[in-house]
C-alpha cells in the first residue's frame, strides 16, 4: 500500500542544498532530500507537497514529490504573518513528533488565507498555535502581545530565531488585547 503523505515546507532547500525541513501531517517536523523531478519545479515556504517518505537514518527520503500548493494568496496580503507562523514551527516543534493539531491549523491557514486577516482571528490563531505546542496564556496583568513576547523569549532553542521583526509583528496585537 501506498502510504502518500502531505507537509508544509517550513524551510525550502537553497540551490545547492536538497534537505527540506516538512511540517509533516503524520511525522510531525521532519528533514526530508527531496529530488526536483520536475524541470523549473521549485518549493518556497509554505508550500503544500505529496510524497512518499522514506525513512533513511534521520532523514527521510521523499519520493514521488508533487506540488499541491503554493502560498500565493499569503504574498499577496500579509506574508509576513504566514513567514513567522512557519518558522514558529520549526522553532517549537520536535523532531519525528506527530503533530496533527499543528498541521490542521497551518494547513488551514494555508488554504483559507482570506478567514485570517482581520488582526483578531490572527490572535486568536496564535493562541491556538502556542496552545498546541504547549503554552497556556496567563493574561493577568499582561496584554495577550506581551504574553507572546514572553513566550518567544524564554524560549531558549529561539534565539535564532530573528526576534525583533517578530516582535514588531506581535505589536500589532498589542491593542486587540
Amino acid at each position: 500500500m501506498i502510504d502518500l503523505h502531505k507537509g508544509i515546507v517550513l524551510r525550502a532547500p537553497s540551490p545547492f542544498k536538497t534537505a527540506i525541513v516538512l511540517l509533516d501531517e503524520h511525522y510531525g517536523k521532519i528533514e526530508g532530500m527531496t529530488f526536483k523531478t520536475q524541470k523549473g519545479q521549485s518549493l518556497c515556504h509554505g508550500a503544500l507537497i505529496s510524497y512518499i517518505p522514506r525513512k533513511r537514518q534521520i532523514k527521510y527520503t521523499l519520493e514521488e514529490q508533487t506540488l499541491l500548493d503554493m502560498p500565493l494568496e499569503w504574498a499577496r496580503q500579509d506574508f509576513v504573518f504566514f513567514h513567522y507562523i512557519l518558522e514558529l514551527c520549526g522553532y517549537f516543534l520536535q523532531w519525528d513528533e506527530p503533530s496533527p493539531e499543528v498541521f490542521r491549523l497551518v494547513h488551514l491557514l494555508s488554504v483559507e488565507p482570506s478567514s485570517f486577516q482581520d488582526k483578531e482571528t490572527q490572535k486568536k490563531f496564535l493562541c491556538h498555535l502556542f496552545t498546541y505546542f504547549g503554552m497556556y496564556p496567563d493574561l493577568t496583568g499582561t496584554t495577550l502581545a506581551g504574553w507572546f513576547r514572553t513566550c518567544i523569549v524564554a524560549q531558549f532553542h529561539t534565539e535564532p530565531l530573528r526576534i525583533a521583526a517578530f516582535l514588531k509583528v506581535l505589536d500589532r496585537y498589542e491593542n486587540c488585547s
